[in-house]
């Protein structure tokens, strides 16, 4: 009898564990057991004077595949611009389940290699080496529910810094990214994005949204998404 009551404290405090660490799933928002995501992504068109979706053209479509333990193994992303088409396949390690490197390819070859260096449980370094020379530093700082909350990213040519901005999630009570500020460091500006025209599936992950600019009410891009669970 001692021995199953053993038993039982090992497994409630291993599933405590990994209810309390990271995922991308978490990071992201999304609930229930994810087995793939595919993400549609289309641009606004103005209809006499109104910003409308297309949803006959379709920019990108992106598809995130989940393992068990609710991180993102590989993601594959088709651009379907009218004048080229390219195919990028991204591919993660990973280090006690939490991210480590990816590298991504396209039908040339290695386009990107990416580090991670994890500061804390709640933060994230990101470096990546792209073509020409181009590298790109981000910082990632989560909330207590491991939800993007904020973060800084830098690129630099040549080691020469080219853009840096940082943003800020506004969340609700369920994670959900209202808003997001944006303050373009290197120009002197900034910005806001909200969120509309949402819906959801029986999950309540998001399947439609559409991202708006606060002043202006510009339409920058909507998403639609195909969600598919581990039974």
């Amino acid at each position: 009898m001692k021995f199953y009551y053993i038993f039982i404290l090992i497994v409630f405090v291993s599933s405590l564990a990994n209810q309390e660490r990271f995922s991308d799933l978490k990071e992201r928002n999304f609930k229930g057991p994810v087995k793939s995501i595919t993400q549609y992504r289309y641009n606004p068109i103005q209809n006499n004077g109104n910003w409308e979706i297309d949803t006959t053209n379709i920019i990108a479509i992106t598809k995130y595949y989940v393992n068990s333990y609710g991180n993102f193994t590989k993601i594959t992303k088709q651009f379907l611009n009218k004048k080229t088409k390219s195919n990028q396949t991204t591919v993660f390690k990973f280090e006690d389940s939490k991210k480590k490197s990816f590298v991504k390819t396209d039908s040339t070859g290695i386009i990107e290699k990416g580090t991670y260096v994890w500061t804390s449980d709640y933060n994230y370094n990101m470096t990546v080496y792209g073509q020409d020379n181009i590298r790109t530093e981000t910082s990632t700082q989560f909330d207590k529910s491991y939800r993007d909350k904020s973060g800084s990213i830098r690129e630099f040519v040549n080691d020469s810094l080219t853009s840096y901005y940082t943003y800020n999630n506004t969340l609700n009570d369920n994670g959900e990214i209202m808003k997001t500020d944006y303050n373009y460091v290197h120009i002197h500006a900034s910005g806001s994005t909200t969120y509309v025209n949402k819906e959801y599936d029986e999950n309540n992950n998001l399947t439609l949204l559409t991202a708006m600019n606060q002043t202006s009410g510009v339409l920058y891009f909507s998403i639609i998404r195909e969600f598919e669970y581990y039974q």
